[in-house]
């Protein structure tokens, strides 16, 4: 188990934004390579990429001392690998990964920007990086389209560049926020943690709420503060019907253990790092709420042909990890960009994006990205509003319950 420490506003932000869509209670990897071609095989065959190949980058935080998700890079690795073996590449060309740690840090964030730009990479993956929004702003600003699977950063959601394939920490929210209403929840309370980068959204979530007919509270609470005890008697005293919890792993499992020994009958939400194997391990997360874009350890055809691709080009990755973080972003860049033909650069990387239509999203089932701008509205970047309702058991794996588009908190609806 790693030791907790208080995350910077930065990479809580992007914590958000990744890790609360799915289960990361990792579960067994496949330690020895399956190959299943008839998963990994696409209608009308295997097309094996050819030609000068086309370079695209990677920015993630790896080995920093403090943050470090080798797995996203894991899974990049694999779905690049599926799609010159498998795909013909991006318009038939092989594509190969320019690299680059960021280390948690500011100036190897800068320096990982200066390398792509160096490296005239055709378009960057920006996986969990902790300074990602003055990272996203370098290359956009030197012309370079940002791929993500979500917004970690307001740079991401509103640039022009940015292509976010999933609407991240404010569609979860949003989705949350309708799974109450449909639920006729007349009150509830959300824990969050006290950080200027969160403000608007919290302010958004709480006004969206009452907009409703929901009679909402917020609970600010210092980044580190073990034990809510006090704070989460206040709120239980008052008998909400829900409560709900927006935060990093440790703040996720302060909740829990607050909300357990309150003894209320509140239902309980969950956005965030809550089913890390630290909280997991400590409590039980049995009957939980908890929205998300994919459920990888599921068995529908997105998530078989994950886990196929994974255990061919990545074997011992465990599959309810990150690995899908990297998978997502670097397969849905090639699927949008499907059948391109002519010069391949950032120019044209970026015209195809935005012109792509119901493009297959990744490890989600039956959920399709558009790039337009207009999944969540005002902001250009986030490709999909499709948000999965999940009821978790007690070690967070979780079951789906419904499927819906969440309504934008900023005005206007998809």
């Amino acid at each position: 188990m790693r030791p907790w420490r208080p995350l910077t506003i930065a990479s809580l932000a992007a914590l958000l934004a990744l890790t609360a869509c799915s289960t990361t209670n990792k579960g067994p990897g496949s330690t020895t390579a399956t190959v299943d071609t008839g998963t990994l095989t696409p209608p009308g065959g295997k097309h094996v990429a050819a030609g000068s190949p086309i370079k695209v980058g990677l920015i993630n935080d790896e080995g920093g001392s403090t943050v470090s998700f080798p797995e996203i890079r894991l899974g990049t690795e694999a779905a690049l690998k599926y799609a010159n073996d498998y795909l013909g590449g991006l318009g038939g060309r092989p594509v190969v990964l320019d690299s680059c740690a960021s280390k948690g840090t500011p100036a190897s964030a800068a320096a990982c920007a200066n390398q792509m730009i160096a490296d005239h990479v055709a378009a960057v993956l920006h996986g969990l990086e902790s300074d990602s929004g003055t990272t996203a702003q370098t290359l956009m600003n030197a012309g370079i389209p940002v791929i993500s699977t979500a917004p970690a950063s307001a740079q991401e959601t509103i640039g022009k560049l940015s292509f976010s394939l999933t609407g991240g920490a404010s569609a979860f929210v949003a989705g949350l926020g309708q799974w109450m209403i449909e639920q006729h929840y007349k009150t509830s309370v959300l824990f969050a943690l006290n950080t200027p980068g969160g403000t608007a959204l919290y302010q958004a979530s709480i006004a969206y709420l009452q907009r409703h007919g929901i009679s909402s509270s917020l609970v600010l609470v210092p980044p580190g503060t073990a034990d809510i005890t006090p704070q989460m008697a206040s709120a239980a005293s008052h008998h909400p019907d829900f409560m709900w919890v927006l935060g990093d792993a440790g703040m996720c499992l302060s909740f829990m253990r607050a909300y357990q020994a309150s003894g209320s009958s509140a239902k309980i939400g969950l956005i965030g790092q809550c089913t890390d194997s630290q909280v997991t391990d400590a409590v039980s997360l049995d009957g939980a709420i908890a929205p998300a874009y994919s459920v990888p350890l599921a068995s529908n055809s997105e998530a078989r042909l994950y886990r196929a691709v994974l255990a061919a080009y990545a074997p011992g990755t465990a599959p309810g990890g990150l690995a899908y973080v990297g998978y997502t972003m670097t397969l849905g860049m090639i699927r949008a960009l499907h059948g391109m033909t002519g010069p391949v650069n950032p120019q044209t990387i970026a015209t195809q994006m935005r012109a792509a239509k119901k493009s297959v999203l990744p490890v989600a089932d039956g959920v399709t990205f558009t790039c337009d701008g207009k999944a969540i509205p005002p902001f250009p970047a986030p490709c999909s509003a499709t948000i999965f309702i999940t009821r978790l058991d007690a070690k967070g794996n979780p079951t789906v319950l419904k499927k819906l588009q969440a309504i934008s908190l900023f005005g206007g609806k998809p």
